[in-house]
């Protein structure tokens, strides 16, 4: 039976990116299907070449939708939000390793009891120069942490601008936003993988693609900070900047 969300205004969905996932999106459903709190699950096939639908159609429960083409990320973040029935969104990348309930569990709470509204997941990267500098350039321009593994309010997404729901811009305008109004943001540091693109697509295609995506990061820092300083001087005036806590 389809949820509805007069019977049950705290409805969690999961929504499940997806761009040729074949050999790495069952366990992330399997884990999204034993987690108690997630009431909803939601893939979003970004235009995928391979046997990606196949792998989902054997979760009864998941919902299928599908881009008749490759839109990046933030598309299809915005089409499975649209279509979501929950008021509580839980953004789940597909290639994860070592994603489990209890980690989801650990996300969605704080969003779900009313202590944040939104909580990320952050990765737990092992120590070395090219990650502590870019840390410490996301720190420095108040975007950290900008990994995909997030619970939110729908309010928050859709309040987010348009210009930054699109490929990997999301991340970073939601930080910015959920920072400066409501409750504010947390994080908790977990440790799980993630499938390398260069693996994933082949050196040349990997390398590309992660190239866009430090781009897309990159360009919305820069927006957010000399461009939309105006959303910025707005909460300022409304009480001052929400700095993010941090649970360990």
């Amino acid at each position: 039976m389809a949820l509805k969300r007069e019977e049950d205004p705290a409805v969690v969905t999961a929504i499940v990116p997806a761009y040729n996932e074949e050999d790495r999106i069952f366990s992330v459903l399997e884990t999204l299907c034993r987690t108690e709190i997630i009431k909803e699950i939601i893939v979003v096939d970004d235009g995928s070449k391979d046997g990606t639908k196949n792998v989902v159609s054997r979760f009864k429960r998941v919902k299928y939708l599908r881009n008749s083409l490759n839109m990046g990320k933030g598309f299809s973040l915005e089409k499975g939000v649209k279509d979501a029935v929950g008021d509580i969104i839980f953004f789940c990348d597909a290639d994860l390793d070592g994603l489990g309930p209890t980690m989801v569990e650990e996300i969605v709470n704080p969003v779900l009891h009313k202590k944040f509204d939104m909580f990320v997941g952050a990765r737990e990267y092992k120590e070395n120069i090219f990650t502590k500098i870019f840390v410490s350039l996301e720190s420095k321009w108040g975007i950290y942490p900008t990994t995909g593994q997030r619970a939110l309010r729908k309010e928050i997404w859709e309040k987010l601008p348009e210009r930054y729901k699109r490929n990997y811009k999301a991340e970073v305008g939601l930080n910015y936003f959920a920072r400066r109004y409501g409750r504010g943001l947390g994080f908790k540091k977990f440790v799980y993988g993630h499938i390398k693109k260069e693996r994933k697509f082949g050196i040349l295609k990997g390398l590309y693609i992660k190239f866009n995506m430090y781009a897309d990061v990159i360009s919305a820092s820069l927006r957010l900070r000399f461009l939309d300083r105006k959303a910025l001087w707005l909460s300022k005036r409304r009480g001052g900047q929400r700095k993010p806590a941090r649970y360990f």
